[in-house]
């Protein structure tokens, strides 16, 4: 759902960095009448156009808003009406339906403590895995925390970008959000298992050019004992770029 049917449910109200994230275009052009000033008439009534079963249609904003013209001395009411037509107006009997819906589950007076970020992240989880807290919560099998490999591992993570993050978090254990309680959550604690014989691949000039797996139902990431970093990092990296299923992000 959008960030803003989060903050209707939970009783907050809605303003104009909401509508950034349902529909830019709008979002900049109101910004653009904003910060530029009115000097003649630029052709704005308040009303709104807007598409409704297939069909066009004109609200006013106000009582006889097609007849009052946006200037500089009323575009910010102008403002705030038009988002609210877009993002609650417009769509008044959808949105009641699903905080209607919500409070046969959870009471309405338990939603109304909470900010809509709040509800969000007890509905869908942390948006961003910090990985200070992951490499706190990780075990290691054939590895130690102080292997080369474990090391490598660690300062290709925190490299990074929260969306590749998600992604590789995903590849490991098939969750793409932790839930407010953090990793102490997860069913399984995350393990690093060495795949193979790190001390064998010290003697070999070869890169090895195995890449890493995952048991995902065990939240077991199989990292074979890569001979530095870069090969570590390439192979990471394959994964990241081959694996399918992030549409969710």
């Amino acid at each position: 759902m959008a960030r803003h049917v989060y903050k209707y449910i939970t009783g907050q109200s809605i303003d104009f960095k909401d509508l950034k994230h349902v529909d830019k275009a709008l979002y900049k052009s109101l910004r653009n009448l904003l910060t530029a000033p009115i000097h003649d008439d630029i052709g704005l009534t308040f009303t709104d156009d807007s598409e409704m079963l297939s069909e066009n249609k004109t609200v006013d904003l106000k009582a006889h808003g097609s007849k009052e013209v946006v200037t500089e001395a009323n575009k910010y009411e102008y403002v705030k009406l038009k988002i609210q037509q877009k993002l609650v107006g417009a769509v008044n009997q959808q949105l009641d339906a699903i905080k209607k819906g919500f409070s046969e589950v959870i009471p309405s007076e338990q939603c109304d403590v909470l900010s809509g970020a709040e509800f969000e992240a007890l509905l869908c989880g942390v948006p961003q895995i910090e990985v200070q807290e992951w490499e706190r919560h990780t075990a290691y099998r054939g590895y130690t925390a102080s292997s080369p490999q474990v090391q490598w591992f660690w300062q290709f993570v925190r490299s990074l970008t929260p969306s590749e993050l998600s992604k590789l978090f995903y590849f490991c254990t098939s969750i793409s959000r932790l839930s407010v309680q953090g990793f102490e959550s997860l069913p399984h604690k995350f393990t690093i298992i060495c795949d193979g014989d790190p001390h064998f691949q010290q003697q070999q000039q070869k890169p090895l050019d195995k890449l890493p797996s995952s048991h995902t139902c065990f939240h077991q990431l199989l990292l074979p004992p890569y001979a530095d970093y870069e090969t570590l990092a390439m192979s990471c990296s394959r994964v990241l770029d081959e694996v399918e299923g992030f549409g969710f992000i």
